[in-house]
This record gives structure tokens, sequence and C-alpha cells, in this order.
């Protein structure tokens, strides 16, 4: 018969409340395009972030200002030649924020 030997170790597991990599470096890409167009053609604003809670676009088109979401893309087409802006805001739980900014020319 054998002999039933049992080794009983203990382990101990410390977890640090640590900020994933998103949160400790966030990150926001945004684009404008195309960055010139003729009066009645369509441009096309996108986004992708990480790390943010809250985002804010503002700009020339009310159709882009207001409340956004981490990542999207939005078809605009401007109403008016000049130069035209747009830009976005992303802000932490700790208020630490980025913003971005595209220039879009409208030729006649």
């Amino acid at each position: 018969m054998q002999e039933d030997r049992t080794t009983s170790r203990s382990v101990r597991i410390v977890v640090t409340d640590r900020p994933s990599s998103s949160a400790a470096n966030p990150q926001l890409h945004f684009v404008v395009t195309p960055s010139r167009i003729r009066l009645g053609q369509a441009i096309v604003i996108g986004w992708a972030s990480v790390g943010f809670d809250s985002w804010e676009a503002a700009g020339s088109d009310p159709k882009w200002s207001g409340a956004k979401k981490a990542q999207g893309r939005q078809p605009l087409v401007p109403k008016r030649t000049g130069v035209s802006t747009y830009s976005l805001t992303c802000r932490t739980a700790e208020g630490r924020s980025v913003t971005k900014t595209g220039t879009l020319r409208v030729d006649p």
C-alpha cells in the first residue's frame, strides 16, 4: 500500500489598484478628410480615443458640435466657403484633457 503524502503551501497575492495603460496614457486620433473641397462636396471627420470619459465636439458646423462617443466618423457637407475648423476635446475622470483640431478649406 502506498503512503499518502500531502504538501501544503501558502501563496500571498497582492492586488494594487493601478490605472490601466489606456487610463494612464489617454490617446486621441482625429482627422478631417479631405482638407480642401469645393462647395457642395462632403468631408468625413473621424476619431478614435482610448482612456477618456467624455468627448465634446466644436466647430464651424452645428451638425458637428456637441457630445460624441469614444470613436466614430461623421460625414458633413459644409454650407459655406472659406476656412472652417472642427475640434474634439476629450476629458478623463481626473480632469485631464486633450484637444485635436482639423482645418478645412472650402472653395467656391
